[in-house]
């Protein structure tokens, strides 16, 4: 807001705020509430007639409503033609919409109309407009639109009560807008009813319990064909009307619907409900139970839904399942269908969509055929099993018909394919496969297929036949049964007979005949035999020679006809085998009869068939007791046992093997054992042959036991074999030199003796072996090797000699190799070693010296014993220290020999030595025995510290001066080491000052420093305290609380500074402690000082506001009352009555602002102690009943009903007006609060005492702010919605405690509040 007042003086009829304007406005505004363009061109028509010159009003898109008025009607028109198309936002009022800021001038600034747009500009302008108020229209919380008015030059310009009376206007205006949109709100939610109930088909219907009556939709006339005059509005007509089967459990329901349901919870009932023609209809009735805030039933609402087409659509597809499945469950073919959570795009690749399938299709569907077929009982097991069970993924024939699917637009009909079963078999099926594409996505895939193997089989059979006969080796001769003609014959029979085809089926089979050859059947009787024949004979070929045959002949009807199937097989050269056989056999019996090995065969029962002279004189008995039986009947049972398991593992295997086994009288076998086998293949039998191997087994086991114990001992001694071939250098190494090369076993059994040796000895090793070989002597070399496995080198000593033949050529050499790289590796050290001590002793800087024991003369001495001595070296070689004079003190030397003597290690001993020029000084000396030329020897080190003695006594002093100081002071002065733990060194006498402890138990227990802090404190000092020890601060300043031994609290000061030593590693801290608890206290009071001041201010300047604002209403109220009775004289308009109302309403704010006034005084006396009783007796119901009177033009403004429940009298003493002015208190905040509703009064009895409450149904007050709301200018709400200065209840509780009485309240938010004063009978004088 910019401008000010004018300063122009006011006018009758010109000035003030126009009362009466903004009365007929609201009564105008009120006549058309509904509609929001009528409410802005009436409040713009109201202004322009009574109080401005030229009036418009903008409303934001929700509303989009502009309305304009001036006095001119020709400036009106241009208002309308000129801006009833410019944006808002580009106009004044625009911005005080957005900004929510009103606009006052009361004289417009040069630059105000520059800023406008050019329309806006020249109307300003035309017009001239002088003075302007464009205030915000609110509704529901929010803006909504702007309010405009102005004034020309001709009048007066606005001042500051014209803007409030705008702010009035526009405030009227937002009311009337709310109430539009509220009334628009309920017209479109009861249009939408009404256009819902016409457009569903639903019968809606509204029960109202209290009535009983019943409200029925229009769709229960169209949809359930009821005429108006049949229906009644009732809910026994609705019951009547149920199926009789379902009214019992309907009834019941609603029942428990009305009972157990919460309110405007909806629930759902399904019955038959009887239709208008008579017939029932299938209904689902869904509704709600509706309640009032106590919980009590109102009323049932809901709708009643036909679904009986549902309802018979369900059932036939229920019927059609049936029939379905009935027809799937009884089908000899297989069927199946696939389906999947998600289709399959089509337009995938085939090999993608394929594996897509089996990623997400399961069986959905199968028949008991379709699992039976897969070797499953029912189709049950296979119900949602995935597709690779049936399908396997991997195998390519189905892939190849899931592309010829795809290919064929996802219809295959009638293709063959082959699959494997459970059992593995192979199976031919003929399949079909259709699938279901919905939006480019394959959604299911239905199959059928039946099992074709069998004709498949016989299909095969017969081709196979038709091979067989065309093209085997056996001749097929088919032969006419009644004249014994040849009707067929294959390839092999014209070839073996030498006839034409077309001769040799003119031919009889009796032509074939070699002179009628003795024995064979004759053609007839071979037709009536059905099992068939097989004979050996002659047959003839064309040129007359002869050959031997074998036939197999069988009848059969063939086609009515009966024939002969003859099978020829040529066997002229099995006859010449069996010759041949039989020779060899002659020759096998010879072999066995007198090879000593045991030669036997056995059925696939284990029983003897066969055994030679040899087996029956290893088992001891006859063969007519062998043949024929088991190993176990002949033979002892454990050994036969054995020998019968061998048998059936070979029998059972199939395959020939070597065993050992037991065999009589301890004898050890070798046996070999074979099966033999049937024309078929079928074994039957086996053949074994056993060698008597008892006396090679001996010689094994004492070579072995004699091969253990060599390498026991060569695995002890680190050593190994080998042999090595002089020509090739081809070597064979034992275990144990395996072991040690570390190569894996048996894979250096032969190799290269000199690939494992190192590189650079190779050569040397190679030419040493040959030259002892050449002048046959032993050789020993010493040798590096490398191992296989770590690559780690070692030593070894190889030692051997070579073996000559007769002729003097070198045969073999051996060697046996040594593992001596322990050996050489204590070598190194112990080089090494004495390498490192003759550095270390001649460069030491201390002292050192060998002596040797028992005597103690000097054998070694280094550089820094002779310069600290001044002797040289050879004055010192030889002699002891006695003898030299070295030792000063006679207990030095009384401990030097006791250290000779004792022969043990010394360390840190002090001694005084004196050198060669009589130089006295201080050494820690240490002594370790030693071996030193294979003698006992002492080595001594000796440390120079006469410097640290001198600096030692230079600090004890320097302490002594410092413990002089410290003991002065009143701060705790504190030095600390940190080795090997942390601990106090020294605590100055302050420490007792501050802690009230000695300080000498701090050092014995140096933790009584930290659980002396206060426990809060605690953890802050200990993480200081660690920091400083471990180096990771160099300094502290910490402040902390401790607790004394009497309890008091003291806070401490502790500054402290880390103290390193020449290596910079933490060694000591030092510090002071200092008491500053006078100090904090001084703090704590001015920071208390400063919060209360604080709290002081926020309260004047929260008193100021809400004061002026409270002391503003009533006066601007009394302002509009005196105003409105001026106009009324000066019009002279004297009705008594309304004259009457207008100073009543004037007295009312004198009254109000006086009652302000008098709490604020109050509250004063009371903060200075001056409030006083004046006691006097009277009855305190006279007393409330007629506050209660006083206070109903109150309670009828805010709509309240005072009710009173008190006894006939009840006296007592007390101050009277001042209890009156604490009960008119708490009875105007309950008319405040509980706006409304109605407001209790009790007065009562309570013992000794007497109570009053006062209870309202109002807002009700959290619990959080309870405590507060009788503190001064204290409320639990904003004092923007509810006025007053928030003293009230301060002012109440302060009478009530006066009187010795209490004041207290309890509250639900949102339920009211009751607040409960209880007073003696007999206030007590303060």
């Amino acid at each position: 807001m910019s401008g000010g007042a004018s300063p122009v003086a006011r006018t009758p009829g010109d000035g003030g705020p126009p009362l009466q304007m903004i009365v007929g406005l609201a009564r105008a505004i009120a006549q058309v509430r509904t509609d929001p363009a009528a409410i802005v061109e009436v409040t713009t028509r109201t202004l322009v007639k009574d109080f401005v010159d030229g009036s418009a009003a903008h409303l934001l898109a929700g509303f989009d409503v502009r309305a304009y008025a001036h006095r001119d009607l020709g400036a009106e028109e241009f208002l309308r033609e000129s801006f009833a198309h410019v944006p808002v936002d580009l106009l004044p009022a625009g911005r005080v919409i957005a900004s929510g800021r009103a606009v006052f001038h009361a004289h417009l600034p040069t630059d105000f109309a520059d800023q406008l747009p050019p329309e806006l500009r020249a109307y300003v302008r035309r017009f001239a407009i002088t003075s302007v108020i464009i205030v915000p229209i609110r509704a529901e919380d929010a803006v909504v639109g702007a309010l405009a008015m102005w004034r020309d030059e001709q009048r007066r310009p606005f001042c500051d009560d014209d803007l409030n009376t705008a702010y009035v206007c526009a405030e009227h205006v937002g009311l009337a807008l709310e109430h539009a949109i509220a009334f628009r709100a309920v017209k479109d939610r009861e249009s939408r009813f009404e256009l819902a109930a016409r457009a569903t088909q639903e019968v809606l219907w509204d029960w109202h319990v209290a009535t009983g009556r019943v409200f029925w939709g229009d769709a229960l006339y169209d949809t359930l064909a009821w005429s108006r005059d049949q229906v009644r509005s009732t809910f026994t007509w609705w019951t009547d009307n149920i199926h009789d089967v379902d009214r019992e459990r309907v009834i019941a329901d609603v029942e428990r619907m009305i009972r157990d349901n919460p309110d405007r919870v909806r629930w759902q009932l399904e019955y038959r409900f009887r239709r208008g023609d008579g017939r029932f209809a299938n209904i689902v009735d869904r509704g709600f139970v509706q309640r009032d805030e106590r919980g009590r039933l109102l009323r049932l609402v809901g709708s009643m839904q036909d679904i009986s087409d549902r309802v018979e659509v369900t059932e036939r597809l229920a019927r059609r399942e049936e029939s379905y499945r009935a027809f799937v469950a009884g089908s000899g073919e297989a069927i199946w269908c696939l389906e999947g959570d998600e289709p399959v795009p089509t337009d995938l690749p085939p090999d993608q969509q394929i594996d897509l399938w089996y990623e997400r299709s399961r069986i959905c569907e199968c028949n008991d055929a379709m699992a039976r077929m897969f070797g499953y009982e029912r189709a049950d097991e296979l119900r949602g099993a995935p597709m690779d069970l049936l399908f396997p993924r991997d195998d390519p024939r189905l892939r190849e018909f899931y592309r010829a699917f795809i290919a064929e637009g996802y219809r295959l009909l009638d293709v063959e394919t082959a699959e494997t079963d459970r059992a593995g078999g192979q199976r031919r099926f003929l399949r079909s496969l259709i699938g279901t594409v919905e939006h480019g996505k394959l959604r299911r895939a239905w199959g059928t297929q039946r099992e074709v193997t069998d004709l498949a089989r016989q299909a095969a059979a017969l081709a196979r036949y038709q091979l067989m006969s065309q093209h085997g080796r056996d001749i097929f001769l088919f032969v006419r049964c009644d004249d014994g003609r040849i009707i067929e014959a294959n390839d092999a029979a014209v070839a073996a007979y030498g006839y034409a085809r077309d001769e040799l089926l003119r031919l009889r089979l009796a032509d074939l005949r070699s002179g009628g050859a003795p024995g064979e059947p004759d053609a007839v009787t071979g037709c009536e035999d059905a099992e068939g024949d097989l004979f050996e004979t002659t047959h003839r070929r064309k040129d007359g020679s002869t050959f031997p045959v074998e036939v197999s002949s069988r009848g059969a009807d063939v086609h009515g006809e009966r024939i002969v199937l003859s099978v020829i097989r040529d066997i002229t050269e099995r006859r010449r085998t069996e010759a041949a056989a039989h020779h060899a056999s002659a020759i096998l019996r010879a072999v066995c009869d007198n090879t000593p090995d045991l030669v036997f065969a056995k059925d696939n029962q284990g029983r003897m068939v066969f055994v030679n002279p040899a087996a029956i004189d290893a088992i001891g008995k006859p063969a007519e007791a062998v043949l024929g039986r088991r190993d176990a009947e002949f033979m002892d049972s454990g050994y036969g046992r054995d020998i019968s398991d061998n048998d059936q593992r070979v029998l059972a295997s199939g395959r020939a093997d070597f065993f050992e086994e037991q065999g009589p009288g301890g004898r050890t076998f070798l046996t070999s054992k074979s099966p033999y086998r049937d024309a078929t293949g079928a074994v039957v039998g086996l053949i074994g042959i056993s060698m008597d191997i008892t006396d090679r087994k001996q010689a094994e086991v004492r070579l072995r036991k004699t091969q253990e114990a060599l390498s026991l001992v060569m695995r002890a001694g680190h050593m190994g074999t080998w042999m090595l071939d002089p020509d090739t250098d081809a070597t064979w190494l034992s275990r144990e030199l395996e072991d040690i090369l570390g190569h894996t076993a048996g894979a250096a059994g032969e190799g290269n003796l000199y690939a494992a040796v190192h590189p650079e000895d190779r050569g040397h090793l190679r030419a040493e072996i040959r030259a002892a070989v050449a002048a046959r002597r032993d050789y020993m070399i010493e040798f590096r090797f490398v191992r296989a496995d770590t690559g780690a080198v070692g030593w070894m000593e190889g030692r051997g000699r070579a073996a000559y033949d007769e002729s003097g050529r070198t045969t073999m050499i051996y060697g046996i190799g040594i593992d001596i790289t322990q050996r050489k590796q204590a070598e190194l050290d112990l080089r090494e070693s004495e390498q490192l001590f003759a550095r270390a002793f001649g460069k030491n800087p201390n002292p050192m010296t060998v002596n040797e024991l028992p005597g103690g003369e000097y054998l070694e001495v280094n550089e820094a014993a002779i310069r600290t001595s001044g002797f040289s070296r050879d004055e010192m070689l030889g002699k002891s220290p006695l003898q030299l004079g070295v030792l000063v003190d006679a207990e030095d030397i009384e401990r030097f020999d006791r250290l000779l003597s004792r022969r043990a290690a010394v360390r840190d001993l002090e001694l005084r030595l004196r050198s060669k020029t009589g130089r006295i000084h201080s050494v820690l000396m240490s002594a370790e025995l030693i071996e030193y030329r294979k003698r006992p020897c002492i080595l001594t080190v000796a440390v120079d510290v006469s410097a640290r003695k001198r600096a030692e006594w230079a600090l004890l002093e320097s302490e002594e001066r410092f413990r002089q100081i410290a003991a002065t002071i009143d701060e705790a002065f504190w030095l600390m080491e940190f080795s090997p733990h942390w601990h106090f060194v020294y605590v100055s006498p302050g420490w007792e000052h501050a802690w009230r402890r000695a300080p000498e138990e701090l050092y014995g227990d140096p933790t009584l420093w930290t659980r002396a802090i206060h426990p809060d404190d605690r953890v802050a000092a200990e993480n200081s305290q660690r920091d400083l020890v471990t180096g990771a601060v160099d300094s502290r300043d910490l402040e902390y609380r401790v607790v004394r031994p009497d309890g008091a609290v003291q806070w401490i000061r502790d500054r402290g500074t880390l103290i390193r030593d020449a290596v910079g590693r933490p060694w000591r801290a030092a510090g002071i402690a200092e008491d500053i608890t006078e100090r904090k206290l001084a703090e704590r009071e001015r920071e208390r000082l400063v919060a209360d001041l604080q709290v002081a201010i926020a309260v004047r300047d929260d008193f100021l506001s809400v004061a002026s604002h409270e002391l503003r209403t009533p006066l601007t109220a009394l302002g509009f009352h005196l105003e409105h009775l001026v106009r009324l004289v000066d019009r002279g308009e004297h009705d008594s009555g309304v004259l009457a109302r207008k100073v009543d309403g004037a007295i009312r704010q004198i009254e109000r602002v006086t009652a302000l006034v008098d709490s604020l005084i109050h509250v004063s006396r009371m903060s200075l102690g001056r409030l006083s009783l004046e006691l006097t007796e009277f009855d305190l119901v006279v007393l409330v009943r007629d506050l209660v009177a006083r206070a109903e033009p109150d309670a009828q403004r805010a709509r309240c009903e005072i009710r009173v429940d008190a006894p006939a009298e009840l006296f007592g003493a007390w101050d009277r007006k001042q209890l009156d002015q604490a009960l008119h208190n708490l009875l105007a905040n309950a008319l405040k609060y509980g706006a409304g509703r109605p407001v209790d009064v009790r007065v009562f009895e309570c013992g000794p005492d007497v109570a009053i409450e006062v209870q309202d149904r109002g807002i009700g007050i959290a619990e959080e702010d309870r405590p507060r709301i009788f503190d001064r200018f204290e409320r639990a709400v904003s004092s923007a919605h509810y006025g007053g200065f928030g003293l009230g209840l301060y002012i109440a509780r302060r009478i009530v405690e006066a009187h010795g009485g209490v004041l207290d309240v309890t509250s639900t938010p949102g339920q009211g509040s009751t607040f409960r004063l209880q007073l003696p009978r007999q206030a007590a004088q303060p």
